[in-house]
């Protein structure tokens, strides 16, 4: 039953999305007569060029895959990204609710300071290890 509502809004929306850009052509392709110009078909070629089909385009940034060492305390958990310069840091009660935690301190850390809290120049960190090893004391 859910699905089929998801379904059905998605469809309506589709249909919405289809009628709005039927009305953009109409307004901002066709010229008086209802003829084409020649800059209006270099308007309309971009629009489909670029995947408009009426409905707002939006860019997603630029993602980029950051490890992050989530650590389970007795009081809780404690999450922290590598490879970003600066103390960026997530806790939580869950595993769950520390990455969520993390996720955000790393999107306004970056906000703040920019793409210079990527550390350049190294390589990317492909994969983080643990391991435990007996020592004095």
């Amino acid at each position: 039953m859910r699905s089929e509502k998801r379904r059905k809004a998605f469809t309506a929306e589709n249909a919405e999305n289809a009628e709005n850009g039927r009305d953009w052509v109409e307004k901002n392709v066709n010229g008086e007569n209802g003829q084409q110009s020649q800059q209006s078909d270099r308007v309309l070629a971009s629009r489909v060029a670029n995947g408009h089909n009426g409905a707002r385009v939006e860019r997603r940034p630029e993602m980029r895959k950051i490890k992050i060492i989530v650590e389970k305390h007795a009081d809780g958990y404690v999450a922290y990204p590598l490879g970003l310069k600066g103390i960026v840091l997530g806790e939580g009660d869950t595993y769950e609710e520390a990455l969520a935690d993390v996720q955000s301190a790393i999107r306004f850390h970056i906000e703040t300071f920019g793409k210079e809290v990527f550390e350049e120049g190294e390589s990317p960190i492909l994969e983080a290890f643990i391991a435990e090893a007996g020592v004095p004391g």
